[in-house]
């Protein structure tokens, strides 16, 4: 049977490899004991009175993180008894990506539903939060203590809601969602329904009344919630598949980070109309090639500022490439990359990829204005010669594969962490 206690033998099974790493004095047997036991002493006095919580403000946000590794390890220990007693699972954003693209294809008239939840960890109600947890039977009490006390600390330095960047705050933030997720997705005429964090798509059969169906998503949302009405959208195919003789583009619209382009199919002589699938090509967001564009940007920004040609090339090629990272807490490792990123991305179809090609030949030529032409004056021509040869679109099409040590790639993200 599942232990939900905080007892030091648990809270030491909750070490990770990077605590090493980030409070090297573990090393010490007594020193690490020491801090376990004090996880433990911590839990078991509701955190002695003290926040356990910290914060710091990006692009508007509250990013919290524990304040020291024993609140930590309490914090991990209380995401742990979550997740074991309501089977939260955080949905896979490639897995969503797939089922999409394959339901598209249909030849039947459908709609899309495109929306966004506005601010959603803030957005909650802190009451209905706490209360919620409450109700979980197979939660042990001092769970629920802890996580209520949790929150009267966070709520206490002016938090609302749910406090962004715990782990304990996603599956939270999952578990207040999780009736709201089967009421639409069971709602009639409903094709398919996910749900990533805040960004939500709904595929329909087209014949409900739009106005209707959306005031049924704003009533069933947690109370608290609204949707951002600036990033909704809604489209239509709203007759069956129809073939022609030049492909049409019957919609696009975006979601986690692809450019979904739904067309009609040409016309095949052997194949009844009604039998025919419609083409769906799959880009890189128009978002996300922005923010390739403003990494190329800064790297060449840094470039003229120091001179360091090494570092530029060894960043664009990690732009352009893939390669791997392994999990200094699993040993596994994981691929990523501009292919593992976005491996449905059509590119014998879509032109992202050749946008950005143009782009980074264009700013190793100096054809961007002011900031390209100060480092394409530095470059030698060798240099641009062999910046050239670097392309997304290859990098993508043929896995090109590079290897990077973690302490580098640390050093190359330094220019776009305040991207």
């Amino acid at each position: 049977m599942y232990d939900q206690s905080f007892s030091p033998a648990t809270l030491g099974r909750l070490l990770r490899k990077s605590d090493f790493h980030d409070f090297p004095t573990i090393y010490d047997d007594a020193v690490k004991i020491a801090r376990i036991q004090a996880a433990s002493d911590l839990a078991h006095a509701d955190f002695s009175g003290v926040n356990p919580l910290t914060f710091f403000v990006k692009a508007n946000k509250r990013i919290h993180h524990a304040t020291s590794l024993s609140a930590e390890l309490v914090l991990r220990k209380i995401t742990l008894n979550l997740r074991r007693v309501t089977s939260v699972r955080h949905p896979d954003r490639q897995m969503i990506v797939s089922s999409l693209r394959h339901l598209l294809t249909e030849g039947t008239p459908f709609r899309i539903y495109r929306l966004d939840i506005k601010s959603f960890y803030e957005s909650f109600v802190t009451n209905d939060v706490i209360a919620t947890i409450n109700e979980i039977n197979s939660l042990s009490p001092q769970t629920k203590s802890l996580i209520a006390k949790i929150f009267e600390f966070f709520t206490a330095t002016g938090g609302q809601g749910i406090p962004r960047g715990l782990s304990v705050s996603a599956v939270v933030s999952e578990l207040m969602m999780t009736t709201f997720d089967e009421k639409i997705k069971n709602s009639t005429g409903v094709f398919f329904y996910a749900r990533y964090v805040d960004d939500i798509v709904v595929v329909t059969h087209a014949l409900e009344n739009k106005t209707s169906f959306l005031r049924t998503i704003v009533k069933s949302l947690p109370h608290g919630l609204a949707l951002n009405e600036t990033k909704q959208k809604i489209r239509s195919a709203s007759e069956r598949v129809t073939p022609a003789v030049i492909s049409s583009t019957v919609f696009s619209f975006s979601y986690l980070g692809y450019e979904f382009y739904v067309k009609e199919p040409l016309k095949n002589k052997t194949i009844p109309p009604k039998r025919q699938f419609r083409e769906i090509n799959v880009d890189i967001s128009r978002n996300k090639l922005t923010r390739y564009k403003t990494k190329i940007c800064r790297a060449f920004l840094d470039f003229a500022r120091t001179g360091n040609y090494q570092l530029l090339s060894d960043r664009i090629q990690f732009l352009t490439s893939n390669f791997s990272l392994r999990d200094i807490n699993t040993g596994r490792r994981k691929l990523a990359g501009i292919f593992y990123n976005y491996p449905y991305v059509s590119y014998n179809t879509g032109n992202g990829l050749e946008q950005l090609d143009k782009f980074l030949r264009d700013a190793i030529r100096g054809g961007h204005g002011r900031l390209f032409s100060q480092s394409s004056a530095i470059l030698t021509k060798p240099q641009k010669r062999e910046l050239l040869t670097l392309s997304f679109k290859r990098g993508h099409e043929n896995r090109t594969f590079r290897h990077f040590h973690p302490k580098h790639i640390n050093v190359m993200q330094e220019c776009w962490a305040h991207e």
